[in-house]
């Protein structure tokens, strides 16, 4: 079972007209052997970061809304723009948290494909065949306890503010089970 998040937030509220805007964005979808034939065209809104100091991009979902007793693993689905700034080479951290804020896991990630390696204890994005990059950002069971309760939240952050950040195109963030 693969569940989007239906809340998707960017940047702080309040923010998100000077910050971000919401793209459109046209992928042609191929099937076929070497030829690669195009079969259809789609259509993805999805949230182009213009400026900020402070990148924070949230996902949440209800419990019930996923299977219980099943594992999940939680991924930022992205591409960057033409033109980046403040993005390469940088270390964000993602975490897990529960409605309430109470905190159970916290990673290091980042979203430039082109550090991988760079650093041992850091998980770097995959790129997919349709040119899109996948970011692991948690892993979670939804078990009993998390049934309980009122929703899961994903996030990433990265709080240097002293770099302007810009050039990330969110397509949204993924709750897939294992």
């Amino acid at each position: 079972m693969v569940k989007r998040c239906r809340r998707l937030h960017v940047v702080r509220r309040g923010e998100e007209t000077q910050h971000a805007r919401a793209v459109v964005i046209l992928q042609q979808v191929m099937v076929g052997g070497a030829g690669h034939r195009i079969v259809g065209i789609r259509f993805s809104e999805c949230a182009e970061l213009i400026g900020v100091y402070e990148l924070a991009v949230t996902g949440e979902v209800s419990p019930r809304d996923l299977s219980a007793g099943e594992s999940y693993t939680v991924y930022l689905e992205y591409k960057l723009a033409g033109s980046t700034s403040g993005l390469k080479g940088s270390v964000q951290t993602s975490s897990l948290r529960l409605y309430g804020e109470q905190i159970l896991a916290t990673n290091k990630v980042s979203i430039d494909p082109e550090a991988r390696g760079s650093a041992s204890d850091v998980t770097y994005p995959v790129r997919r065949g349709d040119g899109w990059l996948e970011l692991k950002l948690a892993e979670f069971t939804n078990d009993d306890d998390m049934l309980t309760e009122k929703g899961v939240i994903v996030d990433i952050r990265e709080k240097d503010l002293t770099i302007k950040k810009a050039g990330l195109i969110v397509e949204g963030m993924e709750f897939r089970n294992n």
